[in-house]
């Protein structure tokens, strides 16, 4: 089972990094307040149906739920400001420092510990992390304070969220799918109260919003999936390896030049998580 939960996290890291890219492009017309709101309104009908097909929801895990989508709301909410006010790649980059919070997390509450090579393996990939942020070309993007605080923000309250839902899917009281779905309503009505987004319909662009939902919708479900099955630290490790993709597509179809050094590390960052997982 091992196995089927790295390959969902491998499709999932995938899926992010397509998110990710499409995600800057839709956000050079919207606000963050107004983007957020809409990624979640079209993402919430995808997990609805996916719910209906694998339905469970115990009474004992509303708590847990509801902190569940407080979470999902400042995650979200943070990663668009993140994304707005910095570069795609560096956004990926320190988002894959929950890699770090999660040993830390599962160390402490003795939850999917790490062998002494998969602890070698996450070192490398952070030397590779380092690496990739600090030598991207001088023509790149840089990431200001305010997109690294932001994405901080955003890596702290995304760490918690798969420990929550391998609790609940474990112990039988909701399944994967049916926690999406509630912790995005949840989500969208804590952001319209506080945040209260102007939204001029007419002018949304449905189409995009469909396929950044889609991807999103598909990410997340099989960031459950793969969570559930396989140990949560090396989970995060692989889904890291979407800044390898963001690389990689922005490569061919942006025509993006990258340093000697950024692609070192980044070669480095996937062969920590692949030491990570063989060791």
């Amino acid at each position: 089972m091992a196995v089927l939960g790295f390959l969902f996290a491998l499709l999932d890291s995938l899926s992010k990094a397509v998110d990710t890219l499409l995600n800057k492009k839709i956000m050079r017309t919207r606000s963050a307040e107004e983007h957020t709101v809409l990624r979640i309104m079209f993402v919430i009908p995808i997990f609805f149906i996916a719910s209906l097909f694998n339905w469970r929801l115990d009474a004992e895990c509303i708590g847990l739920l509801l902190l569940y989508g407080v979470l999902e709301a400042v995650n979200i909410f943070t990663h668009q400001l993140a994304v707005k006010h910095s570069n795609a790649v560096h956004v990926e980059m320190i988002a894959k420092s929950k890699v770090l919070l999660a040993m830390i997390v599962s160390f402490v509450l003795v939850i999917d510990t790490l062998s002494l090579g998969g602890v070698i393996g996450i070192a490398v990939f952070v030397i590779g992390a380092v690496l990739t942020i600090n030598f991207q070309s001088k023509n790149d993007d840089r990431t200001g304070a305010a997109g690294i605080i932001f994405e901080i923000i955003s890596v702290i309250s995304r760490t918690f969220k798969p420990f929550i839902l391998k609790t609940c899917v474990k112990r039988g009281l909701i399944s994967n799918e049916t926690m999406l779905f509630f912790s995005m309503v949840i989500a969208l009505l804590i952001l319209l109260a506080v945040l209260r987004p102007r939204i001029d319909v007419k002018n949304v662009p449905v189409k995009p919003y469909f396929a950044q939902a889609a991807m999103v919708a598909a990410g997340m479900i099989l960031s459950g999936w793969a969570v559930i099955y396989a140990n949560i630290v090396i989970v995060n490790a692989i889904e890291s390896m979407s800044v390898f993709f963001v690389m990689l597509i922005s490569a061919v179809l942006y025509k993006k030049k990258y340093t000697a050094l950024s692609a070192i590390g980044c070669a480095l960052s996937v062969i920590g998580i692949i030491i990570s997982i063989l060791l």
